[in-house]
């Protein structure tokens, strides 16, 4: 009936796993690295096609995921990076009701190996970041090592347009407007 129970058949409380619900995840830094198993949590967390950038299609309806909160020390862009033993998905959420709607980004392009995600993230601020697998329709779990690396800083002082130095842009010029190699825009001249 959908219950988690343990090795003795004792049925457990969902919230009462660490990680398995966003009111009790587990924690990442910063430079750290962290193994789990995701096949002691339940299915909690799903996104729809189109969702997270980096991610092809909708991941984690019929598959067993665990959660992790991040809150960065430093503004700047993470790359988090999961290795696993299973066809994963990763995926940043800022807002646990609304996976959907508040995803940084995703990766699913492994079938068993390293899926990366980069995003900016900013102090003050809670990131969820979800170990899940690929699937909508399978229940796809295993063991994982999941990584976060020390932030990238953007170079965006001064600059409005162009690339941050992280892989990200500090923005994009409007209309016919073109970045310049300083990081401005400027008028299109004489034909864009």
């Amino acid at each position: 009936d959908g219950e988690l129970c343990d090795a003795g058949g004792q049925c457990l409380d969902a919230a009462s796993i660490p990680g398995n619900v966003c009111a009790n995840p587990l924690t990442t830094q910063a430079a750290s690295e962290t193994s789990g198993d995701t096949s002691i949590a339940s299915n909690s967390f799903s996104v729809e096609s189109g969702a997270c950038p980096g991610a092809y299609g909708a991941k984690g309806a019929g598959s067993r995921d665990l959660v992790y909160r991040f809150e960065p020390s430093a503004s700047g862009v993470y790359e988090a990076t999961l290795t696993s033993d299973f066809d994963a998905a990763l995926y940043v959420i800022t807002t646990c009701d609304d996976p959907t709607g508040s995803c940084l980004g995703g990766a699913d392009s492994a079938i068993i190996g390293d899926e990366i995600v980069s995003f900016a993230a900013d102090p003050g601020q809670s990131y969820y970041i979800v170990v899940d697998g690929w699937s909508n329709s399978s229940d796809l779990y295993g063991t994982f090592t999941l990584s976060i690396a020390e932030p990238c800083i953007q170079q965006c002082e001064g600059k409005v347009c162009g690339d941050d130095g992280c892989g990200q842009s500090c923005g994009t010029c409007p209309g016919f407007e073109t970045c310049n190699n300083d990081g401005q825009c400027e008028a299109c001249e004489p034909e864009c």
